[in-house]
């Protein structure tokens, strides 16, 4: 069949399923990776050896986007009338998540309840990806709830940092697994050089991309123009890291959040490139829930179970701590963790980058997807029934309950 015709089918029935699941409260990111699991089975011959080829690409012009579009909420308007209780919260929760499912991993490991060749390493990777929530998921709930108060502000102030320390987090975990492992560099101070190295110069590269983004941006007239040079930007950022062998979820944000403190109207450029990148965004899901092993989930599936299970405990113990540290109310404190449950895109993105730098542990992106299927379905629902018994539900604006920036269309985060 023609690929063009191919890819026509594969956004219609993402477009349908994530339609039919949307009745029942479940996010577009779901609908589109379950389209793409059903394709996989039933309908193999859609799915092209040139699509499968190409989906490398594909995935990382999409997390560049992502990455990017984060990046807005970085405004340092926005930060100064959050102060530090937003990155305060944020880090806590996803730092002690971080620690919780990579001590349990390696602890269930050692007294024998699954093995893992590389039992260290592989619990850094997992750990990471257990750091990332879905806040596109999160703000979808707040807007049908129209949800405003305590526990909804503590919400959206915790959602929106926690991708950016995933990311950070993620890239440090990369590093210090490869080295581990004996692809990279030597261990000791070798890892902590070559950390600081890759970190420094993606934060390098995301600087100097958004300051020849924002300057180019004033001098030109035309708002197309600078829509298609952020798309441009976005795609020439995210092929130099991959050149480089630097980060480009790291690169990317930054770009973001330089390119929104030093722009005219960024606002209407983050929108029109949040929009834009939806049909790019709806293809990654696809080809992520076309492409998962489940095969493996026979012999993986006691991983699977202890990574939702330490992620849960993680956000939730995270949370009532972080909320602590900013003194929020004892209501926050109790509610708030159930509500970071939700995880999506970059979850599903940071796994997508350990197959691709580690190939034999294809069970990693196995157990996120899975994972994510799970969280969304779950956690979107016991996020609406909190926000709903807190009696938060039913405000006066949905937009109320978000630090700054957008409640963003984009089927990310």
């Amino acid at each position: 069949m023609d690929i063009l015709f191919d890819l026509g089918l594969i956004i219609t029935i993402s477009v349908v399923c994530a339609w039919l699941l949307g009745r029942a409260y479940i996010t577009r990111a779901l609908g589109y990776i379950v389209a793409g699991i059903l394709a996989g089975l039933i309908l193999k011959r859609v799915i092209q050896p040139t699509l499968i080829a190409g989906f490398d690409v594909l995935s990382g012009a999409a997390l560049g986007f992502v990455t990017f579009l984060i990046g807005e909420d970085f405004s340092v308007p926005g930060i100064r009338r959050m102060g530090l209780r937003g990155p305060v919260l944020a880090t806590a929760q996803a730092l002690l998540t971080y620690a919780v499912v990579l001590v349990g991993i390696v602890t269930l490991e050692v007294l024998g309840l699954f093995r893992l060749e590389h039992a260290v390493p592989e619990a850094l990777l997992l750990a990471a990806t257990a750091t990332a929530t879905a806040p596109a998921a999160t703000f979808e709930v707040i807007k049908r709830l129209k949800a405003h108060g305590p526990v909804t502000e503590a919400l959206a102030m915790a959602v929106t940092f926690d991708d950016a320390v995933g990311i950070v987090v993620f890239d440090i975990s990369v590093v210090v697994a490869r080295a581990m492992m004996g692809n990279s560099v030597v261990s000791g101070w070798g890892v902590l050089a070559t950390s600081l190295s890759e970190l420094g110069l993606s934060l390098a590269l995301g600087m100097g991309a958004g300051l020849i983004f924002g300057l180019v941006a004033r001098l030109l007239h035309s708002h197309n123009d600078v829509r298609i040079l952020g798309i441009g930007m976005v795609l020439l950022t995210v092929g130099l890291s991959r050149m480089w062998e630097l980060s480009p979820l790291l690169a990317s944000l930054v770009l973001g959040v330089v390119f929104a403190n030093i722009a005219p109207s960024a606002d209407r450029v983050f929108e029109d490139l949040d929009y834009w990148s939806s049909p790019l965004l709806l293809l990654f899901f696809f080809l992520a829930g076309a492409t998962t092993d489940f095969a493996l989930l026979g012999s993986a599936w006691p991983v699977v179970v202890v990574y939702i299970v330490l992620r849960a405990v993680g956000k939730i113990g995270g949370s009532a701590i972080g909320a602590w540290m900013i003194r929020a109310p004892r209501n926050v404190r109790r509610n708030l963790g159930l509500s970071m449950l939700p995880q999506a895109g970059l979850a599903v993105g940071h796994a997508l980058v350990v197959t691709s730098l580690f190939p034999d542990l294809r069970y990693i992106s196995m157990t996120v997807v899975v994972a994510v299927l799970f969280f969304d379905v779950v956690g979107s629902s016991v996020t609406r029934r909190v926000l709903t018994t807190c009696g938060e539900a039913g405000g006066s604006t949905a937009t109320a309950a978000r630090p700054q920036g957008k409640l963003k269309s984009t089927t990310g985060g």
